[in-house]
């Protein structure tokens, strides 16, 4: 009886040591499930926008860089879009923030509902977003630009007994015509030229602002292998108040007393904000 009656305890002991195990084992699941959770929610955290769901600026200048790495190196077709809101501080002041942020997720829903899975989309800024165009020309970029520019304008928001409507402004820029670029614009390092990119597609996207906003505004970068450019084209140096004054005389036709740069009609106007060089062709 007392061999049964030990075997009897070791049993029990045996089952609630197995127990306690098992119920150790169901908390070091729990506990490894909500690290990956929380590591997964955190790395999400670090490439998408809070508000709206968008990919955030670090996340964009990051893709774009990759982007722009390939365009480059096959000579496949590149273009940026930045897009601001315009006169997004009254919609503050006037309806609240609470307000301002339902309009910024609207914005971004109807944005990314009319891009392509390809293309990269971001709010790089408060009431700024910007999107990458991977083998999408100039004449794509500026038929699409004008797609979005329609979509927000169609935009309504009933606060009380008032209607909200926004517009927005659009500056453009895109990579040079394979054509037209250097023999060794591969090597030309992406980073730097992102950065070109971004400040002439900001150039283009202040202008459009400065011309009253709700409309698209496209300046081309300065060409990779630039020499041959400027051999080839009419410059003048000018302070950003007139390279404005010339965009209100139009990019298609400027007045010989307005531009002071030449008297014939122009086709295209390339803008370089770094070196603020105009060139007519």
């Amino acid at each position: 009886s007392n061999c049964l009656g030990q075997i009897l305890t070791a049993n029990r002991l045996m089952k609630n040591l197995e127990d306690e195990v098992k119920g150790r084992t169901h908390q070091l699941e729990n506990v490894l499930a909500e690290t990956r959770h929380l590591k997964q929610h955190y790395e999400t955290l670090a490439m998408v926008d809070e508000l709206t769901g968008l990919y955030n600026r670090r996340f964009f200048f990051a893709e774009s860089k990759l982007a722009l790495s390939r365009a480059l190196r096959f000579s496949h077709p590149f273009s940026l879009i930045l897009m601001d809101i315009d006169r997004f501080k009254q919609v503050n002041d006037e309806f609240g923030h609470a307000i301002g942020d339902i309009v910024l997720q609207d914005v971004a829903k109807t944005l990314l509902g009319i891009l392509r899975e390809t293309d990269v989309l971001a709010r790089v800024g408060g009431e700024e977003f910007a999107v990458v165009l991977p083998n999408t020309p100039e004449d794509g970029s500026s038929a699409l630009a004008e797609r979005l520019l329609s979509a927000v304008r169609e935009l309504e928001w009933a606060v009380g007994e008032r209607k909200l409507h926004i517009t927005l402004s659009l500056g453009l820029t895109t990579l040079p015509l394979p054509e037209k670029r250097s023999a060794d614009s591969s090597r030309i390092d992406p980073g730097e030229f992102q950065d070109h990119l971004y400040s002439v597609a900001d150039s283009a996207m202040y202008s459009a602002k400065t011309l009253g906003g709700n409309r698209q505004v496209f300046l081309a970068p300065k060409f990779l292998g630039g020499n041959n450019h400027q051999e080839r084209n009419k410059k003048a140096t000018l302070s950003d108040r007139f390279f404005v004054s010339l965009l209100m005389a139009g990019l298609t036709g400027l007045e010989p007393a307005t531009s002071g740069v030449t008297g014939r009609r122009c086709n295209r106007l390339y803008y370089s904000p770094r070196s603020r060089l105009v060139s007519v062709k």
